[in-house]
């Protein structure tokens, strides 16, 4: 079992292998959003030299345009295992469910997974799909046989998988194996939210929210929330539900 403290020592040891990393994707946001100017205030004399790049409007309207098209189309391919009649079946089959899974993921998305990673991916170097994930709010089978059906409906509407695609820049793992060994995500969430879920009350920042921290390896699971350890679970699965993809071009994204 991993302390609070061996935590928070692989965080900032992790944080401080990152930051270059990091830094080159927050220049890549920021020339993304037209701030051509970025580099020469990066090089300047306490980084105030050289006044933001405002593109014009038309540079605008043919950027949200051109990036508002969906341009990827999603196949599912399930070979049979032997070429028989029955095997062909079972594989078409599984090529229906694995593509309505992915249509309906698609559908608690703002926008189409495939879609979103491919941006993230091409704009960072790297884009991060945490998944699968149970949805908390999907109720459990009933005892009693009357309720079946009525959990049957509500279980229609309420699909039992979360997909997220996460920044980048808050998700560090140990580069010396991959796939990694551990991942640690790290953020920010309501103290509200925290005092509700787990029923600690933190000291909240200006704005009421507290660090919220997340460390997965294939035996358990840690909530950090403002330093202080929320819960402790066991990784039932045995396997972290984070999906690495790296840009496109073959190597690890920047500095890395």
């Amino acid at each position: 079992m991993i302390e609070v403290a061996e935590i928070e020592k692989r965080r900032g040891r992790l944080q401080s292998l990152w930051a270059p990393c990091h830094a080159q994707m927050d220049e890549a946001e920021a020339l993304s959003d037209g701030d051509i100017q970025v580099n020469v205030r990066k090089a300047a004399p306490g980084g105030v030299a050289g006044a933001k790049h405002v593109p014009p409007t038309a540079y605008h309207v043919v950027s949200a345009a051109a990036g508002a098209i969906l341009t990827e189309n999603v196949v599912v391919t399930m070979p049979p295992r032997k070429q028989t009649e029955k095997e062909q079946q079972r594989s078409d089959k599984l090529e229906k469910f694995a593509m309505a899974v992915l249509r309906r993921v698609d559908k608690l998305l703002p926008l189409p997974l495939l879609y979103m990673a491919n941006q993230m991916a091409m704009l960072y170097g790297l884009c991060v799909i945490k998944s699968p994930l149970w949805n908390p709010e999907a109720p459990d089978k009933p005892q009693d046989k009357a309720d079946i059906e009525a959990w049957e409906l509500q279980r229609m509407a309420d699909f039992p998988i979360i997909t997220r695609l996460l920044d980048p820049r808050t998700v560090v793992f140990d580069l010396g194996t991959y796939p990694p060994r551990y991942v640690i995500e790290q953020g920010y969430r309501s103290a509200e939210e925290v005092k509700d879920l787990y029923g600690i009350t933190l000291k909240e920042d200006t704005q009421g929210q507290v660090s919220w921290t997340e460390y997965w390896d294939k035996d358990e699971v840690v909530y950090i929330a403002g330093g202080r350890e929320v819960k402790r679970l066991e990784n039932n699965g045995h396997f972290l539900p984070y999906i690495f993809v790296f840009t496109p071009f073959g190597h690890y994204p920047y500095s890395l």
